[in-house]
């Protein structure tokens, strides 16, 4: 199995596929969708990961666009290591 992927900085376009789903592409590709249940609006990815339930449609197209940006590397909390120098024998 392949999987495309699409650089995230690449805006989310949304379009409403039944009167309540909410379909997200990003560069043609499908990111999630967005149902209404009849009391909230369900967010889930690509993969079809339930990603939470929200009051507010827009909340939930937030909330897709923030889940799909790459993470952040947590800040080591040691300063980095410097290489060691090999000793060398002096030659007689």
């Amino acid at each position: 199995m392949s999987t495309t992927t699409v650089p995230p900085s690449t805006p989310l376009t949304w379009k409403q596929a039944d009167v309540d789903v909410h379909v997200a592409t990003r560069n043609g590709e499908f990111a999630g969708f967005v149902e209404f249940d009849g009391s909230a609006h369900r967010l889930h990815d690509e993969r079809g990961t339930d990603l939470g339930s929200f009051v507010a449609l827009d909340d939930a197209f937030r909330a897709l666009a923030a889940a799909q940006q790459p993470a952040r590397p947590a800040a080591s909390p040691l300063p980095p290591r410097t290489p060691r120098r090999r000793m060398r024998r002096a030659r007689a």
